[in-house]
């Protein structure tokens, strides 16, 4: 489970500083599934953050029985001549699961032996799709966050990626943090409505949208834009893996 106790979270400096988590309680049991609904600038991103350890709250403490995915892009430290071997290893390490099971999960979900010992660097496009996918969902994590958007490629990209989602959907809690009512609708699950740092929970998915389309956008001052890291929303053309 993962408990927050108290948890405020204070942005930006000086005249900047806005509260974007105000003394949260929140327990998310084993296995949920949570849809997190807030308007641009509400916080979605830095909530995940602490949720997951990135950024440390300014008071209060996360407790997390469990492994926790980390919301952001696990190839970005693959850089020159790093190879997918080194890469898995580093990663079981800190994940603290056995390389050579993670390596053989993402061998097989990419369909090729060769893959590790290539600079990941000059892997084709789709081939360095599948092995990002297959690296994140190759971790046994007992949670997956999921910041704005679910990306699933497309072809035999999106085939794969949606089978072994489904899997890990089954044994483990999901939690999609959006500006999206129909992204929302189409992950489904519990709803969390975060506004103005506090945070309203609904076991009805659909009493969560009825609050977050009656509140207002929370304006966003110039100056203080990217006080808050948000992602950028998913338009109506974009592909969701649901």
């Amino acid at each position: 489970m993962i408990v927050f106790h108290s948890v405020t979270k204070i942005v930006g400096k000086a005249s900047q500083k806005r509260t974007v988590l105000d003394n949260v309680n929140w327990l998310i049991p084993r296995r949920a599934q949570y849809v997190i609904l807030g308007h641009p600038g509400s916080g979605k991103t830095t909530l995940l953050h602490v949720m997951s350890g990135i950024k440390p709250p300014t008071s209060g403490w996360v407790e997390r029985r469990g492994v926790l995915s980390p919301p952001v892009d696990l190839m970005r430290s693959a850089r020159g001549s790093v190879v997918g071997k080194q890469l898995v290893r580093r990663l079981a390490t800190v994940f603290h699961v056995e390389p050579s099971h993670l390596e053989a999960f993402i061998v097989e979900f990419v369909g090729i032996k060769e893959v590790m010992s290539i600079p990941l660097v000059s892997l084709p496009r789709q081939v360095r799709q599948l092995f990002s996918y297959g690296l994140y969902y190759g971790l046994p994590c007992d949670y997956y966050l999921f910041d704005s958007r679910i990306p699933t490629g497309k072809g035999v990209v999106r085939e794969r990626v949606t089978e072994v989602f489904e899997r890990r959907r089954r044994e483990s809690g999901m939690i999609f943090a959006t500006s999206s009512a129909r992204a929302a609708r189409e992950f489904g699950g519990k709803g969390v409505v975060l506004h103005e740092g506090q945070i309203f929970l609904f076991d009805s998915l659909e009493d969560a949208i009825a609050l977050f389309e009656r509140l207002p956008a929370e304006p966003v001052d110039p100056y203080r834009r990217g006080v808050v890291e948000e992602q950028s929303e998913p338009n109506e053309d974009d592909d969701f893996l649901i």
